[in-house]
């Protein structure tokens, strides 16, 4: 009996090789043998290269779609149709010849929706889908993962659902980008203008985005504010306090308003009208899914979230890091069992051998905030393998990556950073100033990270406050206007894009970078100083989509929602493709 094992990758293909007892390298494929695996069966890896199937061209369905006109649209086909992609002929005859020779075929191609779609598409088109299949689903490349992955094959059944969510996004997004690429190229060109624009059913709710956000800035007007101020002392340590206006810091729109406020408060006593002490505490971050990595790596140290994902691939099959390309910000139980055996292999590391050796906690298993198997799907958060790298072999941006993903893993061992919140409510003729001060119980966690986490922007002054008792009297030192001005809106960077799209659920962890890299290329937007801009070119188009279906960020957000269910088994692939062709016939 032959069993033929297809990988996504040549790396993968090797690195999946590693972990049997016996591997033959051939020109394009490798023999495996490992009794305890697979017993006496003939065992053959091969190899794709990513996509080796694609959906054909609108010029390969019918010749009059070669044209670009308006009376060939909408261009809807009967029925899709696949090819082989160009340049990859000779590495889908081999994938092909394997496959026919095969008694049953085993998935290794990545544990997602892509990945799975790139394997059934070779499957198909190599006519051997009617044969037995099953899937490996592992979420580490270290070899006893694998060794496990392969000991516990799924049926190839339980993930075929992705596959048709992948095929649905491919043809609902041929059907909607092509035709509308075509419909403004065209409209474009009777207005002189002869540059190819293209359009598609995320790329042009993200561009519209970004367009807002540039428009709010173009549109806004510095405004100036006002507010007062009192400056105190009490048991020898002056504070200050601002002035309320139903429970908020007051903002006086002119200055002669302010004037007159301040003119009320001059020359009167001053008194504590409320203590209020409480104690408080703050967690450690959640562990990291790609946008959130992303995000922070772009806000750090400016890599582009397309560069981290590169670098977590690379970690991924140098395996040192768990999967990817995952959403989720938990692990299930069965992975935090196996945490703190992993912290005493990076305990090794002279970089984290204090904090885990001072770690607070002795597992996580019991934190709802990290563990939740039901908060888990096929994959969990990102964090270390039990494989410790060299840390000198690693490039900047892996080290820098690797970093953050064991620093997000440690902190969850260290307990919440506790600290006292005092509020002092001072009075005076019967206006109400407020001051706050905090004073750190515990670090906990932020020694982890250092003052990197930064706390969010309040309008409250950071400061030392005298102990004091409601009805005391206090000393007033000066109270006076404080001028400030509104603040415009920033550019957003790209790191900001990521958690922009996942605010409003535009693609998937996996394609986000993607879809930024795309409107890069047409030539839509541009990053200056990691801050994003739009050009010419991408104003002209967000002027032509803003007011249509495909501008739109809340009906792409359904959509993608409708896309995870058709993943999960609860929407209909079918009926998602056919709204799409109605939709662009209207």
């Amino acid at each position: 009996m032959r069993t033929v094992i297809l990988c996504e990758k040549p790396q993968q293909m090797k690195s999946y090789s590693e972990a049997f007892q016996s591997a033959k390298q051939d020109k394009m494929h490798i023999t495996i043998t490992d009794k305890e695996i697979f017993g006496d069966k003939e065992v053959v890896m091969i190899s794709a290269v990513g996509h080796l199937v694609e959906l054909c061209s609108p010029d390969e369905y019918k010749d009059e779609w070669k044209n670009w006109n308006m009376d060939q649209l909408p261009m809807i086909p009967e029925k899709f149709k696949m090819k082989v992609s160009k340049d990859k002929q000779a590495m889908f005859n081999n994938a092909k010849q394997w496959l026919q020779k095969a008694d049953e075929i085993v998935i290794a191609t990545d544990p997602a929706r892509a990945g799975e779609a790139i394997a059934k598409n070779i499957i198909i088109m190599s006519g051997v889908n009617h044969k037995p299949q099953k899937r490996l689903w592992v979420a580490s490349m270290t070899k006893e993962a694998v060794r496990k992955g392969f000991q516990n094959l799924r049926d190839a059944k339980e993930t075929h659902n992705y596959y048709l969510e992948e095929r649905a996004r491919a043809e609902s997004d041929w059907v909607i980008g092509l035709n509308s690429s075509r419909l403004f190229s065209l409209l474009f060109r009777e207005k002189g203008v002869k540059e190819i624009f293209s359009a598609g059913r995320v790329q042009s709710a993200l561009l519209n985005l970004i367009r807002q956000r540039e428009k709010e800035l173009e549109s806004f007007k510095v405004q100036p504010f006002y507010e007062i101020h009192g400056h105190f002392q009490a048991n020898g340590t002056e504070y200050v306090g601002k002035l309320l206006q139903d429970n908020n810091i007051m903002k006086i729109p002119s200055k002669e308003d302010a004037k007159s406020c301040l003119q009320q408060l001059l020359h009167h006593s001053s008194i504590i009208k409320e203590v209020k002490n409480e104690q408080k505490s703050k967690q450690a971050p959640k562990l990291h899914n790609l946008s959130s990595l992303q995000a922070k790596l772009n806000r750090k140290h400016k890599m582009s979230p397309k560069k981290v994902l590169e670098t977590a691939q690379s970690l991924y099959d140098k395996r040192i890091l768990s999967y990817p390309r995952s959403e989720y910000t938990h692990i299930p139980a069965a992975e935090a069992e196996q945490l703190p055996n992993i912290l005493e292999k990076l305990s090794s590391l002279k970089e984290y051998q204090s904090l885990i050796e001072n770690k607070e906690r002795d597992t996580i298993v019991d934190q709802k905030a990290y563990v939740d198997d039901a908060k888990c799907g096929d994959h969990y958060a990102i964090i270390p393998t039990n494989q410790v790298p060299k840390l000198e072999s690693l490039s900047q941006d892996e080290k820098w990556l690797y970093d953050e993903v064991v620093r997000s893993v440690i902190a969850t061992f260290y307990k919440p950073m506790t600290y006292n919140q005092t509020d002092l409510f001072t009075e005076v003729n019967k206006g109400i100033f407020k001051s706050t001060g905090k004073q750190i119980i515990h670090l906990g966690w932020q020694v982890v990270f250092g003052k990197e986490e930064k706390e969010e922007k309040t309008d409250e002054i950071d400061q030392s406050l005298p102990i004091v008792e409601q009805g005391q009297q206090v000393d007033t030192k000066e109270i006076k206007i404080y001028e400030g001005k509104t603040q415009p809106p920033k550019l957003y960077t790209e790191g900001q894009l990521i958690t922009l799209m996942a605010k409003h659920n535009i693609g998937s962890e996996a394609t986000r970078s993607g879809i930024i890299e795309r409107i890069k290329a047409l030539s839509y937007i541009k990053i200056v100083k990691n801050t994003v801009n739009v050009t010419n070119k991408g104003k002209m188009m967000v002027e032509a989509i803003k007011d249509t279906a495909i501008g739109s960020p809340d009906l792409t957000a359904k959509w993608e929602e409708y896309l995870k269910g058709i993943g999960e088994g609860k929407k209909d692939d079918k009926i998602f493709v056919e709204t799409s062709k109605k939709l662009t016939k209207n």
